[in-house]
């Protein structure tokens, strides 16, 4: 999404070495909107379809993963600046904060990574009581434990 780092390059490079991953499917309820993520073997431009917010996405003919399949699993969190306490600002959705907070519920150990640019790491950012904090940023600069993070 404009403003963030493109991550296509981590797809193609897990393509080329044979690693299956899951791409974020924004799914609208009559409640809020929540996120899945779909599987793919394979990253090509023409995999993806342009879904809401103009963000590319898998078409539904990509398997949906389950919260089992996050058991130990990396999740890359995307965002506009991180702080020095993990949580981050993105375009207001909180999309990925209940995606991690339903994985938390279900008792799913998993390792978040934020990705951001050095100059978006403000010291500290507004927050909510749902948002949610990753473990690591990794900037052009370093790789970070954010305060707190357990």
């Amino acid at each position: 999404t404009k403003g963030e780092l493109d991550l296509s390059p981590v797809w193609e490079k897990a393509s080329s070495l044979g690693k299956s991953y899951g791409l974020p499917v924004t799914v609208t309820n009559a409640i809020e909107g929540r996120m899945i993520f779909r599987r793919l073997e394979a990253y090509t431009p023409e995999n993806l379809i342009s879904a809401r917010f103009g963000i590319s996405e898998p078409p539904p003919c990509f398997p949906a993963l389950s919260p089992k399949d996050f058991e130990n699993a990396v999740i890359l969190v995307p965002g506009l600046a991180f702080d020095n306490n993990g949580f981050r600002i993105g375009y207001g959705g909180g999309y990925y904060d209940r995606f991690l907070a339903e994985l938390t519920r279900a008792s799913i150990h998993f390792t978040t990574v934020g990705l951001a640019f050095s100059m978006c790491r403000p010291s500290v950012l507004p927050r909510d009581s749902h948002d949610v904090a990753v473990h690591y940023i990794i900037d052009e600069r370093r790789v970070s434990v954010p305060h707190g993070t357990p």
